[in-house]
């Protein structure tokens, strides 16, 4: 395998990739076993049809299709660990040349992490909770707000006084004193929230500032695909497809993902900034405590031996150690102002 590895920008590396027709010759008999498996052609047992047979049957743009894939995938693993390369996303995938008798030729371009000097972000964490940060309070009408709300969510539709026999019957209350304290800090555990994912993201967008970073078109589609499954799921719990909702929307997919470059860049932003902190100050999430995560991930689903199937348990172990990752970020940078 020959390969040329360049750079393509600061957050970029472009690989050239070169297999002979002698180095591919593997994949296509690994391809052909595996497109075999269950083709049935007249005179010859399933399972033991010779292999040029097979081939004929099976065509040679599919078998072909099917050794470059699994070429591609061994070959960039193999090249990833040799070039010590540190990918932060998919990569890109472009066939240069594919055809018998010749090389097959294809480049991979990937994401990687910028080589760059961090700004004092403990620093600006501390400044900006200083200028931002305030006391949360919850007003009286707020709380009559939820009893109102409480109230009329009810099936019996209920409207009597707000008493103790009213608390005692939304639940383990004795008082409506009690009640109203519970509505209290529910409300302001919630501003509590809001208010602490304000500041988090501010403070990662004064860091992303000063580390003036530019946003690789691979880096943002991905987000972008990130962005139109969430879509997909969402409109799907309305019992709806997405090109129904589009079509209502009247908008095409394109219109709308042009729409959420803004937000798909801050977003990918976001996480740079907070994989670089997470890089330079060796912050990585135990496993064990990953592996509790994802247990429990999946113990929401209702037949958790079918949801261990559909759920690659990779990219799950990769997903949850992301979010340790990120929990462990902010809780260093809001413990600068703890001292």
């Amino acid at each position: 395998m020959k390969i040329e590895v360049n750079s393509a920008g600061k957050m970029q590396k472009e690989i050239l990739v070169s297999l002979t027709p002698k180095e591919m010759e593997q994949f296509l008999i690994n391809a052909t076993r595996q497109l075999s498996i269950g083709l049935k052609v007249r005179g010859f047992r399933e399972g033991h049809i010779p292999r040029n047979v097979a081939e004929s049957a099976i065509g040679k743009d599919k078998l072909w299709q099917e050794a470059s894939k699994e070429a591609i995938e061994s070959s960039y693993i193999e090249i990833i660990e040799k070039e010590n390369l540190h990918p932060i996303g998919r990569p890109w995938i472009n066939i240069l040349k594919l055809a018998a008798g010749n090389n097959f030729e294809f480049k991979i371009t990937i994401p990687i992490m910028p080589q760059i000097d961090m700004p004092d972000y403990k620093q600006i964490a501390k400044d900006v909770v200083k200028k931002k940060k305030k006391d949360v309070s919850v007003e009286e009408q707020e709380i009559n707000d939820s009893l109102k709300w409480l109230q009329k969510s009810r099936k019996d539709n209920d409207t009597s006084e707000f008493d103790d026999k009213f608390a005692q019957s939304v639940g383990s209350f004795k008082t409506l004193e009690e009640l109203k304290s519970n509505i209290k800090e529910g409300l302001k555990y919630e501003k509590e929230q809001k208010a602490q994912q304000r500041i988090r993201l501010e403070v990662l967008d004064k860091i992303a500032q000063e580390l003036d970073l530019e946003v690789p078109e691979i880096l943002l589609q991905e987000e972008l695909d990130k962005m139109q499954n969430e879509l997909e799921q969402q409109v799907a719990a309305m019992d709806m497809t997405l090109d129904k909702y589009l079509e209502n929307a009247k908008q095409t997919i394109v219109q709308v993902r042009n729409e959420w470059e803004d937000t798909a860049k801050t977003r990918v932003l976001n996480a740079l900034v907070l994989r670089l902190i997470a890089d330079k100050e060796n912050i990585e999430p135990d496993e064990k405590e990953v592996e509790e995560r994802a247990n429990r991930y999946l113990m929401q689903f209702k037949d958790v031996k079918d949801a261990e199937k559909n759920i690659n348990p990779d990219y799950l172990r990769l997903y949850i150690s992301g979010i340790i990752r990120n929990e462990k970020v902010f809780e260093l940078l809001e413990a600068v102002n703890v001292k």
